[in-house]
């Protein structure tokens, strides 16, 4: 062999190994990228309700004391109540209550009889109130009421007052009439009936002091302007007091 010879196959075996070469380091590069998983698209998150906002709540007074707007959203807290009244546009006596809520509804009525029936008193009444504030302050000390309402107030009332009068009257004898001029007098009795019938009717404002937001008493007291007729039309117009003291549960 001459040296030309070994020269070129040197060289071909030098090619051969940079080929190998080239070869191995073409297989290391696509390894990884071959073992890597491929990439997983996004999944969407399911889709959450938003929380519903807080209720609103009246504020309150840190003293205590509520708002205008807490008192005006309060409900008394009875059903019934049994008591007393006095007034004539819805009547006096013994009355009794029904709570509606803030609205009351109200019966009363008294009746005296005597002389077997000659002397005789009715007046009954009928009455619709409507609580339009209430204040509650809590726990309190004293007499001082833990409860007031501002309330309006209309209702009517019927009135009867019958009467029996025994009078005497002096006449001439009617048999001596004509017969002589010196008559003498008779004692001639009679009964006279009198009766008085009336039918109010009125409206107002008024408060009410005490047991409004749990069992107890409470107090009245209202101004109602009230129009009065008799069987002749209308007897009086005046502003009249009405008051009530009801034991309420």
């Amino acid at each position: 062999m001459t040296c030309c010879d070994a020269a070129t196959g040197a060289g071909a075996r030098m090619r051969s190994g940079w080929l190998a070469a080239s070869c191995l380091l073409s297989l290391l590069w696509a390894v990884p990228s071959l073992a890597q998983p491929a990439a997983q698209e996004p999944q969407a998150l399911p889709a959450v309700a938003a929380p519903a906002p807080p209720a609103a709540v009246a504020p309150v007074d840190p003293a205590g004391e509520p708002t205008p707007a807490e008192a005006m959203t309060r409900k008394q807290a009875n059903r019934h109540a049994i008591g007393l009244t006095g007034g004539f546009t819805t009547g006096s006596g013994f009355a009794y209550r029904r709570y509606f809520d803030n609205t009351v509804l109200q019966l009363s009525g008294v009746a005296f009889v005597s002389d077997r029936g000659d002397q005789s008193m009715v007046l009954a009444g009928l009455s619709v109130a409507q609580y339009v504030v209430i204040w509650h302050r809590g726990a309190t000390r004293g007499i001082i009421p833990n409860s007031t309402a501002l309330r309006v107030v209309g209702g009517a009332s019927f009135y009867q007052n019958r009467s029996s009068t025994q009078v005497t009257n002096f006449i001439t004898d009617p048999a001596c009439i004509g017969r002589s001029s010196n008559c003498g007098t008779i004692e001639q009795t009679s009964v006279k009936k009198d009766r008085t019938s009336l039918v109010g009717v009125g409206a107002g404002i008024g408060f009410e002091f005490g047991a409004l937001m749990r069992p107890g008493f409470s107090l009245s007291l209202d101004l109602l302007l009230t129009a009065a007729f008799d069987e002749q039309g209308l007897s009086f117009l005046l502003p009249l007091p009405q008051m009530a003291l009801m034991y309420n549960w």
